[in-house]
């Protein structure tokens, strides 16, 4: 567990230096006024910036045509041409400040980085059965690939499959650049060791932008924005919910957002329209198309609304805004044309995600992290707490609203983004369809909504927080009752916080979405395991099975095995050249060679049942029972076999319940046959049967003269085997 723990953090780290040193040379170089300061506020705008040009350049060059290993060297160029143009300018570094408050600062970073790697510290992992899986798959076809041209469509090697359908889609791929340009730098890692520290730097950047949401949006005092800075370190939050499923553009696209937000009103009055600053806006511009296309339009609002506010100043304010859109061009380049394809192809997919059976109040909720640790399904609290928190929710963010009025000129961008915001909930809610219903309101993009909206959600709390404190210091005649309840509010959040980790955070989390990594003692250094095994073995192909919807598994294996060719179609293997591999282990018997990271070897020669399945849900047989209990309900047997087989299907049941009961099984609804079970007796049944060659599956159905129930395991099948006649 400590090497890959010891690795993240060193990454980490080494990201924060580089990030902010490149951003203090962009400062230097363009003479930035907001950057050129040693404020804490300047020392998290720097770090945005700083891993803006990071992301940028590995994209300058991937659009150049260069692979990971080449790419990665732009940055260093960038870093010398911008220390160039600083000394021919004599225009220095500026260090921030050391002081408490960036000690402070320092540890609200370090803190939400712990939070977000609890799940490694714990030793497992971040689970990479989501979206992560393709970003590894794409990462990884960049150390051979250029993003530039095309990649052939090749069967044998579907990794490549997701790098393809990126550069269709225009879909945004920064934040992938920059884990394909950390793993071409340090060759002895892959992806997946990287993956952890490029996700938690996504969480850290998140609160920078709170930081400078609260300093320069709301205009709140140091101390209140330290405290909330503190808290939303340790909350758990829709940032948890994104980092633990592997949401990596999102997590930064919301970063980039609540930046640019807080940037608009930082250059409000005319005096900050330099150059510099046109330079800095511009680069956060572009950052927002690299990394989360989806959010530019809600950025586009918010620029509308200061340029309508702003419009009265004229030729000056029209120089700024000018000067801030060729800045963006010129850093961006070929975003701007990819963001239409982008945004074309997402506005038109249609059940993408999951239905979610939510109230109106739950998303409400879950944007204002009032809600419980956020995965859909998991409710560690019902009924008084979850409302409470939702009602003080809502009270701490009206109060930061009416904070917003007291400067609604100098906030317009601000509110320009609530208002985008709000009317996207509105037509989500009340005009979209759910594309798995059919009914008035889209789930999953009403989940979205709430995700994207952490950044001012919290700094709305904040603010809110910050006139409670304002009010309860002039009522007592001291600051300290004020920090004394907002600790008290800390304690409460460090302990809703602890108890959710343990009982849900690593463990939990990962084996809701099916893939059993929970039985993995440590997977990083397990999936090296894995990769070296089977480079002993030096199959000639993989054939990987894996049951109906289980596509994120098959995904991440394809990444484990970039250089291996996959079949398309199965054919017969007597010399076992082909390895036949499953994630998980077989139903009903022992795999042909237990592999690390909870994989199996199956026997290619004969028919083997893989999985069980009931509609699109997985059945997965209970820790320290045998078999499986089933109810009356049509079930699968999904199983690979080598070639058309004729022979028998042997059932063994049992009957748990009590007295006996008649049990009538039925294959692929043909007449059942009937036997009796009494208590606790064993009885296997056989069905003659033709397999087809390759994935199939057998459809069961069984029914009694007693109510059967899956979850009480009153009736249970404890084998299945094909025999051969």
């Amino acid at each position: 567990m400590a090497q890959p723990v010891l690795i993240t953090f060193a990454l980490l780290v080494g990201l924060g230096a580089g990030a902010w040193f490149l951003g203090a040379l962009f400062a230097a170089a363009l003479r930035v006024p907001l950057l050129q300061k040693r404020s804490p506020e300047a020392f998290l705008a720097t770090l945005v910036a700083g891993f803006g040009l990071l992301m940028l350049s590995c994209g300058w060059g991937a659009y150049a045509g260069l692979t990971a290993p080449r790419f990665i060297w732009v940055v260093p160029c960038l870093a010398v041409l911008l220390l160039g143009i600083a000394l021919v300018r004599r225009s220095g570094v500026i260090l921030p400040r050391l002081s408490t408050t960036f000690g402070l600062i320092v540890a609200a970073l370090a803190g939400r980085a712990v939070c977000c790697l609890l799940p490694l510290l714990q030793g497992s992992t971040l689970s990479p059965f989501n979206d992560g899986s393709l970003y590894l798959c794409v990462a990884e076809s960049l150390q051979t690939s250029d993003f530039s041209t095309r990649q052939p469509v090749d069967d044998a090697f579907p990794a490549r499959h997701q790098l393809t359908s990126f550069q269709d889609m225009g879909h945004r791929i920064g934040p992938v650049f920059l884990l394909a340009g950390l793993r071409a730098a340090l060759p002895g890692l892959n992806a997946f060791d990287v993956y952890p520290a490029v996700l938690a730097w996504g969480a850290i950047l998140n609160m920078a932008a709170i930081g400078l949401l609260c300093r320069w949006g709301f205009r709140l005092p140091r101390r209140p924005t330290l405290v909330g800075l503190g808290l939303a370190a340790i909350t758990p939050d829709s940032l948890m919910f994104a980092c633990q499923h592997g949401f990596v553009c999102q997590i930064y696209g919301t970063a980039v957002l609540g930046t640019a937000l807080a940037l608009l009103i930082r250059v409000h009055p005319p005096s900050q329209w330099r150059a510099g600053n046109a330079w800095l806006l511009g680069l956060i511009a572009a950052m927002q198309l690299s990394a989360y296309s989806e959010l530019a339009p809600i950025l586009f609002g918010a620029a509308l609304g200061w340029v309508l506010v702003n419009v009265t100043y004229g030729y000056r304010a029209i120089r700024f805004v000018i000067g801030s859109l060729l800045a963006a061009a010129l850093l961006g380049n070929i975003e701007f044309v990819r963001v239409w394809t982008a945004l074309h192809v997402m506005t038109q997919l249609q059940g993408v995600g999951f239905p979610i059976s939510w109230e109106t109040s739950r998303y409400f909720s879950f944007a204002l992290t009032a809600g419980p640790m956020s995965w859909p399904m998991i409710l560690p609290f019902k009924g008084a707490p979850p409302n409470v928190i939702l009602i003080g929710s809502l009270i701490l963010a009206v109060l930061g609203l009416l904070s917003l009025m007291r400067w609604r000129r100098r906030q317009a961008a601000l509110l320009a983004a609530m208002l985008c915001f709000g009317g996207l909930f509105l037509w989500f809610r009340y005009v979209s369809r759910s594309p798995w219903s059919g009914e008035i309101g889209h789930p999953w993009n009403l989940l979205k909504i709430a995700k994207w909206f952490y950044p001012i959600g919290f700094s709305l709390k904040i603010a809110g927080l910050a006139i409670v404190w304002r009010w309860t210091s002039k009522a007592q005649g001291r600051p300290s009752l004020g920090f004394a309840c907002l600790g008290f509010a800390a304690l409460l959040t460090m302990a809703w916080f602890y108890l959710l980790v343990q009982e849900r955070t690593s463990k939990a989390m990962i084996e809701l979405q099916w893939h059993s990594l929970a039985e993995v003692a440590h997977p990083h250094e397990e999936f090296g395991r894995l990769q070296r095994r089977i480079a002993e073995i030096a199959p000639a192909s993989i054939w990987y099975v894996a049951a109906p919807g289980e596509a994120h598994p098959l995904v991440l294996y394809r990444f484990a095995f970039t250089a291996i060719p996959f079949q398309a179609a199965w054919m017969y293997d007597p010399e076992l050249r082909t390895v036949l591999i499953q994630h998980g282990s077989p139903p009903f018997e022992e795999p042909f060679e237990r592999l690390p990271f909870n994989a199996s070897r199956m026997d290619p020669r004969r028919p083997v049942f893989f999985a069980v399945t009931q509609g699109t849900t997985l059945i997965r047989h209970r820790v320290g029972e045998s078999g499986i209990g089933i109810d009356e309900r049509p079930f699968y047997l999904e199983f690979n076999s080598p070639r058309l087989w004729p022979g028998s299907l042997k059932l063994t049941y049992q009957w748990r319940g009590g007295g006996s009961t008649v049990v009538r099984v039925s294959m692929n609804d043909l007449p059942p046959i009937e036997m009796v079970l009494a208590a606790g007796e064993v009885r296997e049944v056989s069905l003659p049967v033709l397999v087809t060659l390759g994935i199939g599956r057998i459809k069961l159905q069984s029914s009694s003269d007693h109510r059967l129930d899956a979850k009480e395991s009153s009736l249970r099948l404890l084998d299945a085997r094909i025999a051969a006649d």
